[in-house]
């Protein structure tokens, strides 16, 4: 198992005024060699600033994988996933399990950790969070 950091392709739609919700959005293309990962390697996928609610995340696969491959979505806290066992060989969104949103009061990542090895696929790792700092 290797941690991998991948945040620097991570993009968001900043908070402004009133409006503290914003959304972080990170796309991955496994196929592309410097993103091939192995089973139980360590991806972190977004970075989460201290002081937010990350209130929802989802994964969108793109491109399949093109065999049997999952992945879950945790922060390696004492928390559950947010997403386990999502299926990279299926087209489409899937949203988190969680009833909550979820603080965090230091700089924290959240991780994508897959099951299979992925060398095809291509997914966007959404969170939609709100800024607590005010």
């Amino acid at each position: 198992m290797s941690v991998k950091d991948f945040t620097g392709g991570q993009s968001a739609i900043p908070a402004s005024g009133l409006n503290r919700g914003y959304r972080l959005l990170n796309t991955i293309d496994f196929s592309d060699d410097e993103y091939n990962v192995s089973a139980s390697d360590v991806v972190k996928v977004l970075e989460i600033q201290p002081n937010t609610c990350v209130k929802d995340v989802f994964v969108r696969v793109n491109t399949v994988e093109g065999v049997t491959a999952t992945a879950d979505v945790k922060d390696y806290s004492t928390n559950p996933s947010y997403i386990s066992s999502v299926n990279i060989n299926s087209l489409g969104t899937t949203q988190d399990g969680l009833t909550k949103g979820r603080i965090y009061t230091a700089l924290h990542s959240l991780h994508f950790v897959p099951a299979n090895n992925l060398a095809n696929a291509s997914i966007d790792v959404i969170a939609f969070c709100e800024d607590l700092n005010y």
